[in-house]
């Protein structure tokens, strides 16, 4: 049989040459064609690395505002318990200067039925505990369970604690004299 009756397969080089376009176009071509492909992959990363700072800038901004709410509540938290600590102040004052303990430790009973209060205790002049609203603490000295700086306290403090908690100390003046310290562990809801 004749060999030009049997078609070869043709290369791809073969194939420009019978449409005529000369290697250096397509060699050109495939270059631009790479270029493009490296620009295309370059800018998508110089976009994901843009859009993931400001992910990261977004989080620390969120993250910023929530530590200035939490500080912004705490500080209102703080003004309230001190409101409430003044308050108290007279109460005990007043149930003091009548000895009526009774008093106090319904007062107490009632405070720690919130469940973020989880003490109330009246230390007299001494540093004896005299009421407790946990009775295993009572009749026993406030130095043995507590830092003793606590009661040097002139005003309603707030104190930080242990484990998260916080201490409200409320000192209870007389007249002339101081009458005792009643302190209140919580925690914040």
């Amino acid at each position: 049989m004749f060999e030009s009756e049997i078609k070869k397969p043709r290369s791809g080089f073969a194939r420009l040459n019978q449409i005529k376009l000369p290697l250096w176009v397509t060699l050109v071509l495939l270059v631009v064609f790479v270029g493009l492909f490296a620009a295309r992959e370059f800018t998508l990363e110089g976009r994901e690395n843009r859009v993931s700072e400001e992910r990261r800038a977004v989080a620390q901004r969120l993250e910023t505002e929530q530590a200035a709410r939490r500080a912004i509540a705490r500080d209102a938290s703080n003004a309230a318990y001190q409101l409430f600590g003044q308050a108290f102040a007279w109460a005990v004052r007043s149930a003091l200067l009548r000895r009526n303990l009774d008093e106090i430790d319904q007062y107490f009973a009632a405070i720690t039925a919130n469940p973020h209060m989880r003490l109330a205790v009246l230390v007299d002049q001494r540093g004896k505990i005299l009421l407790a609203s946990d009775r295993q603490l009572q009749d026993a000295p406030f130095t043995a369970h507590f830092p003793a700086t606590l009661l040097e306290a002139t005003d309603v403090a707030i104190q930080p604690g242990d484990a998260g908690q916080s201490r409200l100390v409320i000192p209870i003046q007389g007249l002339n004299r101081r009458l005792g310290t009643v302190m209140v562990i919580y925690t914040e809801p």
